[in-house]
C-alpha cells in the first residue's frame, strides 16, 4: 500500500465526476428496508471523520489511485479509489476507526450515494499499519445493480458516470451498532479527475480513446463458468483452506478478439497456491469490443474479484468493469 504522505500528486482541474452505491460481494439481504447513508451519518452514535488532506491523484503506468486522509476523535482514516482500466467500477479501500471486526457474524453494510439505501457487503478485511481497521471492496459500482444482459448489448462510455458521482458526499459503514461516516464532500470533481487519469492508460496501450466514449466492451467466452471454476479450484486446493484475496485481471484484446497482452495480481492475499490466470486467458478468443457503428476495435478487458470461501459468482454478485 502506498504511503500517501509521499505520493507525488498530479494536479489537475477537478471538473466533474461520479460514484455512489456498492455492488460487490453481496450476501442474502434481510427483508427490511435499509436506511440512506445520510440518515445513519446523523445518528448520535455515528463516528464522523472529516478530511485532513485534499484528494491526491497518483498516476502510475498501469493504474490510477485517488486517495484522501481523514481525521476524527476516534483516530485517522483513509479512503482510496483504484482503477486498472477506465470504466464504471473501481476497487475501494477504506481504513479508519474500529468497524467492530470482533462481530464478524453481524451484517455489514455500506453506502455512498445519497439517494440509495445501504447495501450488504462482504469485504476483504486485513490489518493496515496506523489504522484500527481496514477493508477493500472489489468491483464497486456507482449504482446498486450489477450490469444487466441488456446493458451488455448497449454502448457505454469507459468512465464513472458524473451524474452518479454528484449524488455522493460521504461513505458510510455500519456493522451491528457501529456506524462510521467519512465526509468525502461532493465526489463529482474528484472522480472526474480519476476518469481523466484512467483514460490516459488507453494512450499508453495505444488504444483509440475517442472510440471508447461510446463502445460495447469485449466479452470473455464463458466468463461466469470460468471464474466460478477458478474460484472453486483455488479455495479447495490443499493448503488453501481459508484463502482470501482480491484477484485483478486486465487483458488487451485485438480487433479479432485475440488476447495481445495480459496482467493479473492477487492483492491482500492470505497466501497459498494461486493459479496463473493469464496463462489460461491468453489462448482465449474474446468477442471483440465494437464502436458506436458496430465495427470491431482494439480494446481491453478488466475485472476485479474478492476470492474467499464464499463464491461471489454463485451469488451473482461479482465485480465487473
Amino acid at each position: 500500500m502506498a504511503d500517501f504522505t509521499t505520493i507525488k500528486c498530479i494536479e489537475r482541474p477537478l471538473a466533474s465526476l461520479a460514484i455512489a452505491s456498492l455492488v460487490l460481494v453481496f450476501q442474502a439481504q434481510p427483508l427490511d428496508a435499509k436506511p440512506l447513508p445520510s440518515e445513519l451519518a446523523k445518528k448520535e452514535r455515528a463516528v464522523r471523520l472529516s478530511p485532513s488532506t485534499g484528494w491526491q491523484l497518483e498516476v502510475l503506468d498501469d493504474r490510477c489511485r485517488l486517495a484522501r486522509k481523514f481525521t476524527s476523535s476516534n483516530g485517522p482514516g483513509l479512503a482510496m479509489f483504484e482503477q486498472l482500466a477506465p470504466g464504471n467500477t473501481f476497487d475501494l479501500t477504506i481504513a479508519g476507526p474500529d468497524t467492530a471486526r470482533s462481530r464478524r457474524g453481524a451484517w455489514f453494510y455500506a453506502g455512498m450515494r445519497s439517494d440509495l439505501e445501504m447495501k450488504t457487503i462482504d469485504p476483504l478485511e486485513y490489518g493496515l499499519a496506523g489504522f484500527e481497521s481496514s477493508l477493500t471492496l472489489s468491483g464497486v459500482r456507482i449504482d446498486d445493480q450489477k450490469q444487466s444482459s441488456q446493458e451488455r448489448k448497449e454502448t457505454v462510455a469507459a468512465e464513472i458516470d458524473a451524474a452518479n458521482a454528484e449524488r455522493m458526499d460521504r461513505i458510510v459503514l455500519q456493522r451491528s451498532t457501529t456506524i462510521i461516516s467519512y465526509g468525502t464532500g461532493n465526489m463529482k470533481a474528484p472522480l472526474e479527475a480519476l476518469n481523466a487519469c484512467s483514460k490516459e492508460l488507453l494512450s499508453i496501450w495505444k488504444l483509440d480513446a475517442g472510440a471508447h466514449q461510446s463502445y460495447r466492451p469485449a466479452e470473455m467466452p464463458g466468463e461466469g463458468a470460468y471464474f466460478s471454476r477458478l474460484h472453486h479450484n483455488l479455495v479447495n486446493t490443499r493448503g488453501n483452506a481459508g484463502h482470501e484475496s482480491i484477484l485483478r485481471v486486465r487483458a488487451l484484446i485485438g480487433k479479432d478478439g485475440s488476447v495481445t497482452d495480459c496482467f493479473h495480481e492477487y492483492v491482500f492475499s492470505s497466501g497459498g497456491a494461486e493459479p496463473d490466470v493469464c496463462k489460461e486467458i491468453r489462448p482465449m478468443q474474446f468477442s471483440p469490443a465494437t464502436n458506436q457503428s458496430g465495427e470491431p476495435i482494439a480494446s481491453f478487458y478488466s475485472k476485479s474479484y474478492f476470492l474467499s470461501q464464499f463464491d461471489p459468482w454463485q451469488a451473482d454478485a461479482h465485480g465487473e468493469r
